[in-house]
């Protein structure tokens, strides 16, 4: 088992934490209320940077310090930092749906549901067509695990993309260092003109048109292996600028991202390279002290957690205030302070324990025989519970309430 390079990025980097800690809360706010922060959503692209950073950094650093790279390894550190917590959050959304709703559950929630457990909500609203700008929070408590999905489904590609693209840099352009990243970032170029060009729902969706801000996460993660991350001696007094240059392109992404056209497009270049500007500075930046605040530092560490959770607690009090269209500020709140706690707790009692766990269990193969396994329980368990209760959209109550406030939403969106 060869353990990762020492110059492998740390996911426990201050700037990284602060950074997950910015991305998680902007996206909550623009759920909870949406006014406070329009491009809040954008936390989303943030997230696909640092992934791509750390992800590469580990199997790029592995390769280059051993030339070789164990799956087993990485995908057993996958389902440890994954599967846990987002099963739970399945599992914890069915339930709290089957209490709320009971034979009122939509037609939908079971595919809905099966799909955030296998990881492939992407692929289903995609085929659905849905339109995420225009989607409330009760019309699915699962719509946010297509961004989850997208990160696992490029877990699953990019490995094996960089070592063919790593082993065939060194036998067409051996010495030339550059030979591998320019591959990366063709294959960036590439994704980004897919954003652009495909039909705006695909490429909102599909990890094609996305896999462009992994990349470039991916890229700044090689060039600092191969140390090259570092500015010049002359211009590093002026390293500053580049800092605030990424604390504006964010803020201003978060302010206006739904006036700068279609998302994702050119506009999402703002947040990509606002966040990899403050990757490239580190820990010891000029202005560091920004994200090392203890407060962003500890929703960087409950981030992964809190995204599960925030959105199905939203549709949940959403779903209390219908007809209503816009949830009561007090419910609002009151879920995002419940989602907070339970991400706490997530967090601290499962998410960690399991990360850093040694047990013979939940290391190589036997951690991903074991997570594919669970992910399959979970699956079989939502399709009988969601099956068992007969649908009654046509009766009384939430459910009623829920179809039809999904119809005049769909409504809205069609006659524009």
């Amino acid at each position: 088992m060869t353990p990762p390079s020492p110059a492998a990025p740390s996911p426990r980097s201050v700037t990284l934490d602060g950074l997950r800690g910015i991305a998680v809360l902007a996206v909550v706010v623009e759920h909870a209320w949406h006014g406070l922060l329009p491009g809040g959503f954008a936390g989303v692209d943030v997230f696909f940077v640092l992934s791509g950073f750390l992800i590469t950094g580990i199997v790029a650093g592995e390769v280059e310090a051993g030339g070789r790279f164990d799956p087993w390894h990485f995908y057993a550190r996958r389902v440890r930092r994954i599967l846990p917590a987002s099963l739970l959050a399945v599992a914890g959304t069915v339930l709290l749906y089957l209490v709320l709703l009971g034979p009122g559950l939509p037609a939908s929630f079971r595919d809905e549901a099966l799909a955030a457990a296998l990881s492939v909500s992407n692929v289903l609203f995609a085929n659905r067509a849905v339109d995420y700008f225009a989607a409330s929070p009760a019309g699915s408590p699962f719509l946010h695990f297509w961004s989850l999905a997208v990160e696992e489904q490029f877990y699953l590609v990019w490995p094996a993309l960089l070592l063919v693209v790593s082993l065939g840099a060194r036998r067409l352009a051996p010495g030339r260092a550059w030979a591998a990243p320019a591959v990366v970032a063709a294959i960036g170029l590439v994704s980004l003109g897919l954003a652009v060009r495909w039909n705006v729902v695909d490429a909102f969706f599909q990890l094609p048109a996305r896999a462009w801000e992994l990349a470039a996460g991916g890229l700044l993660a090689w060039v600092r292996l191969r140390g090259r991350a570092s500015l010049p001696a002359p211009l590093r007094p002026y390293r500053w600028t580049g800092v605030l240059a990424g604390y504006v392109l964010l803020a201003v992404t978060f302010a206006a991202a739904p006036s700068l056209g279609r998302w994702p497009g050119l506009a999402t270049v703002l947040p990509v390279a606002g966040t990899l500007l403050l990757v490239a500075g580190g820990d010891g930046m000029p202005g560091a002290r920004i994200l090392a605040a203890r407060p962003l530092r500890f929703f960087g560490r409950i981030s992964y957690a809190l995204y599960l959770w925030h959105w199905p607690l939203l549709a949940a009090v959403a779903l209390v205030a219908l007809p209503a269209v816009v949830t009561p500020v007090p419910l609002a709140a009151a879920a995002v302070l419940v989602a907070i706690g339970l991400a706490t707790a997530s967090t601290v009692l499962l998410e960690e324990p399991v990360r850093n766990s040694r047990r013979p269990a939940l290391t190589g193969r036997r951690a991903v025989i074991g997570g594919l396994g669970s992910m399959a329980a979970v699956g079989v368990a939502v399709a009988l519970v969601a099956t068992a209760v007969p649908n009654a959209m046509a009766g009384d109550g939430l459910g009623a309430a829920l179809a039809a406030s999904r119809t005049d939403r769909e409504r809205l969106v069609r006659d524009g």
